[in-house]
């Protein structure tokens, strides 16, 4: 604040926005193994199950018990194909075959019949970007080629970004909350079943420095949380440490992001805005006698009053002290 602010000056500022774009055809190298994931080999080896069974694989998965391959490691060969350490032979004729691979390894647990489970792990920094694939089904007899398994993303990158109205400072923290943490994946519908209790939440420490520039990624590489596909329920919410360079003030900025829907190889992209937070800064001058002297000059007494109050929705007003300057300034009249 300088002398010739105004004291009728308010400033809003948190809002929040969501983009969502697609994550199919992406080139950019891993950055770790929280991040999301561009390239398979940067996993090193992924797990795969195959079944062996007689007649429609819909009719026989439900009472196959026994994989033929049961969570079998395989690693990329120096040829360019994935290959596991032990060899398996092809069914005989009349007998058909189906694999199933995710990647990382030892990331989930499979159920059998073509479903694997899987945790979200409370650490960001554990947080894999799970891919699964399942094959044809082969049939038995003669000679069979590499199979081919086309691996997809299985999770929804959540991250966030600075939206267009947001006030310069530091991001201490970010958290989801009110979240399911477990789920079951179908291979044959691609699809996720949420089990258990959507109680779960999730945070990291950050230090990030912002200057209110647009877009400026606030939680990138593996920084990313790498969440369960669901349909957000009551309760989810989004919460922010935010100290704002203003006044040193560190506010803590929530919105529901409750109904809304996180879809599998999807990111969504949150864009934090200060648009919650109002500033009413008071700037007051008083000076004694009015200011008026004699054409002998003299002396007077000012009273400066600087501070600014910071109320959020729901929390008490927050008063601050604050910084200001004089000038000298002067003035001729003839």
């Amino acid at each position: 604040l300088s002398s010739s602010s105004a004291a009728s000056d308010v400033y809003k500022r948190t809002d929040l926005h969501t983009i969502v774009s697609g994550r199919e055809g992406e080139a950019e190298p891993v950055v770790s193994r929280a991040a999301p994931v561009k390239v398979l080999s940067e996993y090193g080896s992924f797990g795969v199950f195959a079944y062996l069974y007689e007649g429609a694989w819909d009719d026989a998965k439900e009472s196959l018990q026994h994989p033929y391959m049961n969570n079998v490691e395989v690693a990329e060969s120096d040829d360019g194909y994935w290959a596991p350490a032990s060899v398996y032979y092809w069914p005989a004729q009349g007998r058909s075959i189906r694999f199933f691979a995710y990647a990382p390894f030892n990331a989930a647990s499979y159920n059998g019949g073509g479903n694997i489970s899987y945790h979200v792990p409370a650490d960001v920094a554990e947080q894999k970007d799970l891919m699964a694939a399942s094959s044809e089904e082969y049939e038995g007899g003669g000679s069979h080629g590499p199979v081919s398994l086309r691996f997809r993303h299985l999770l929804t990158a959540v991250k966030f970004s600075v939206g267009d109205d947001m006030a310069s400072g530091r991001i201490s923290k970010i958290s989801l909350s009110g979240l399911y943490a477990n789920g079951i994946y179908d291979f044959d519908s691609a699809s996720w079943e949420m089990s258990g209790l959507p109680n779960f939440a999730f945070s990291q420490t950050l230090d990030k420095r912002i200057d209110g520039t647009p877009d400026t990624e606030i939680t990138a590489g593996d920084a990313t949380f790498m969440m369960l596909p669901q349909k957000l329920p009551n309760g989810a919410k989004i919460a922010v440490e935010f100290t704002d360079d203003i006044s040193g003030v560190t506010h803590d900025i929530s919105a529901s992001i409750a109904g809304t829907e996180w879809e599998p190889g999807k990111i969504v992209e949150y864009r934090l805005s200060t648009t919650s937070i109002e500033i009413i800064p008071t700037f007051k001058v008083e000076v004694a006698n009015n200011g008026h002297f004699s054409h002998k000059g003299g002396t007077s007494t000012i009273k400066v009053t600087s501070y600014a109050d910071f109320k959020k929705e729901g929390t008490s007003v927050q008063t601050k002290s604050m910084p200001w300057t004089a000038k000298f300034l002067s003035l001729i009249h003839i």
